[in-house]
């Protein structure tokens, strides 16, 4: 009789690449090898080769559950009663000065153990790249690409896919509004400050909004409301300065009011506004909707000055290499940090 397989070793992670491959290649692989690990037994199948002819992936349905001996929601799939090795090789493609050129692979893989859909492994093929942490060079600043969120990070990497790409991570199917929780609350478990995992999360939020896959309509909608709520934030933010430094009566809630007042009641209107407009248009990511608001409501002036520098950097730079194309692209960024808002309150106090 076969030993029950909670009280055999994990797979190790040789077993597990041979499981991916062998299933890829068609085989039912499951029986000797999901046994001898943590993932549930009879819970493989194939999915359907990508539209774009790649080889099928492999997928787990049902739920894996927490591996015995683990001590947190993170661990190694190889000794789940150790934490994960965040092993990483850099690739560099194409232009280095780009962020876009650096890349990373992981060289293990990364266990999580979420409560609501059981556990998840990244990657299924050892093939995986990422950027660590997606955030632009401006907001490195208050989210930095690596940290105590980078596990988090990387595993949300591998939850998220594009249409045509298989499948890169072992566990239940999940819808990417899921993957955004689940690296929301990977980040509580490591350690991450609240506000941090929350405009993390917002952010990734308004990813997955705009990439919606139901239609080009929705996804027309969403730029459409994000494109206009950030616009809006920043018309009535400039207007509020001016308003603020008594060189026009702009806005109603602040007036011919002491600074003092006026403070008050546009820091009060900086939270009512992007609630009322996240009530109205952002449906079904209100939530995220409010904290980008609210936050891009506080950190507009900084955000501008952070623009307008780097954007004089860029130009700079790629001058002086004569990379004129990025140059043409820093140029740009300077107008609309620059130019656009000196010239909005030049008609304001006009």
């Amino acid at each position: 009789m076969a030993p029950a397989a909670d009280s055999l070793p994990p797979a190790t992670d040789a077993e597990l690449e041979a499981l991916v491959t062998r299933l890829m290649a068609g085989e039912d692989a499951s029986a000797e090898l999901i046994s001898r690990s943590f993932l549930p037994a009879q819970t493989i199948r194939l999915a359907e080769a990508s539209a774009g002819g790649g080889n099928p992936a492999p997928v787990v349905v049902g739920r894996i559950r927490k591996p015995d001996g683990a001590a947190t929601p993170f661990f190694d799939p190889v000794e789940p009663t150790r934490a994960p090795e965040i092993t990483l090789h850099r690739v560099l493609h194409g232009n280095a000065t780009s962020d876009r050129a650096e890349l990373f692979t992981l060289e293990h893989r990364i266990g999580y153990w979420d409560a609501h859909r059981g556990g998840v492994i990244v990657p299924a093929v050892m093939t995986m790249t990422t950027d660590l942490t997606s955030v632009p060079s401006l907001f490195t600043w208050l989210v930095p690409k690596t940290g105590l969120h980078l596990p988090a990070a990387l595993v949300h990497d591998g939850l998220v896919f594009g249409a045509r790409e298989p499948k890169s991570f072992i566990g239940p199917d999940l819808t990417r509004t899921e993957a955004d929780r689940i690296f929301r609350d990977g980040m509580r478990d490591l350690g991450a400050g609240p506000i941090r995992r929350w405009l993390v999360w917002s952010a990734v939020t308004m990813a997955t909004a705009v990439e919606d896959p139901r239609s080009t309509l929705v996804r027309l909608y969403w730029w459409i409301v994000l494109v206009a709520s950030m616009v809006l934030y920043a018309v009535l933010g400039l207007a509020a300065t001016v308003d603020l430094l008594d060189e026009a009566d702009v806005l109603p809630w602040m007036g011919a009011r002491s600074t003092s007042a006026e403070l008050l009641f546009g820091a009060l209107m900086a939270v009512v506004i992007p609630v009322a407009v996240a009530a109205g248009f952002w449906w079904g990511q209100r939530r995220a909707g409010v904290i980008a608001g609210v936050a891009l409501a506080f950190l507009l002036h900084v955000t501008l000055a952070i623009v307008v520098v780097y954007s004089g950097y860029l130009i700079a730079e790629n001058s002086v290499q004569r990379r004129w194309r990025e140059a043409g692209l820093g140029a740009l960024g300077l107008v609309a940090a620059a130019g656009l808002p000196a010239a909005l309150v030049w008609v304001l106090v006009r």
